[in-house]
Formats: structure tokens, sequence, C-alpha cells
């Protein structure tokens, strides 16, 4: 099944590449986007790298004693949102339907979220770095 994905994507970078030739617009951004886009998807996908987040937030809240510090720094958007998922998930605790009046699952907030908002690098990190500017660092807290 990878070694079909990696073909796709492959014939795929190729005719991408083939028709920004063809149409003389190869400086155009958008073919070279695309092109890094399905790269970078396939990527992902075949090794399986969004669904070992969760589990691994998990593991290391375990692992943390109370008033620990986790911080999580993300590349990628589905990275940021999957982690931002878990850290909520994790610091609302009840899992019970809204319509219940009384909780009775039992469960408890395991985090307290330190940054609402992710950290983005500054000006300054953004001038010597620039492949920092997809950066997220997020941080929560075990209680």
């Amino acid at each position: 099944m990878k070694n079909r994905l990696l073909i796709i994507v492959a014939a795929l970078s190729v005719t991408l590449m083939a028709v920004a030739q063809k149409t003389r617009v190869v400086e155009n951004p958008f073919f070279e986007s695309a092109n890094t886009s399905s790269i970078e998807f396939t990527r992902i996908e075949v090794n399986k790298e969004l669904s070992v987040i969760a589990p691994a937030i998990d593991s290391a809240v375990k692992l943390l004693n109370q008033g620990g510090r986790l911080a999580i720094l993300t590349f990628h958007s589905l990275e940021d949102r999957l982690v931002k998922q878990t850290f909520a998930a994790a610091a609302k605790g009840c899992t019970c339907p809204r319509n219940f009046p009384v909780c009775v699952c039992g469960n408890k907030p395991k985090l307290k979220i330190i940054t609402n908002k992710p950290l983005l690098p500054s000006e300054e990190e953004l001038a010597k770095n620039s492949r920092s500017h997809s950066a997220k660092l997020r941080v929560a807290e075990k209680l």
C-alpha cells in the first residue's frame, strides 16, 4: 500500500511539473506549493504521524508530576489542531453529555491550559530562521 501511494504521489508531482513547464508558469508559487503539499500529505499519511499525537500526549501527562508542564511545538496546522483538541479534552475532564444534570462519569480535569493561544515565533526569530514561521508552541500544566 505504501509503495502504491508513493507511486501515485510521484506521478502527481511529475504531472504538476509538466503542466507548469508547458504553461510557462514554473515560477508560479501555486505549482511549487501544490507539489510540496502533496508530498507532505503523503509523508504524514504513510508515517501515520497524526495518529500518535493524542496517545503521546496522554502518556506524557501520566508521567508528569503534579504542577509539571508539558510544552508541545508543532509545525503543521493539522498537528496543532490535534494538540489543541487533546489539551482541551484533558482540561475539560467530564465526558458526560451536556444534557445530563449531574456528572456521572467522575472524570476530573488532568491539565490546566497555560497558553490559550499558541505562542508564535518573534520577528527576531523569523529573521534568523525563516522556517520557524509555521511553529506554534502550546503549554499545559498537570493538575
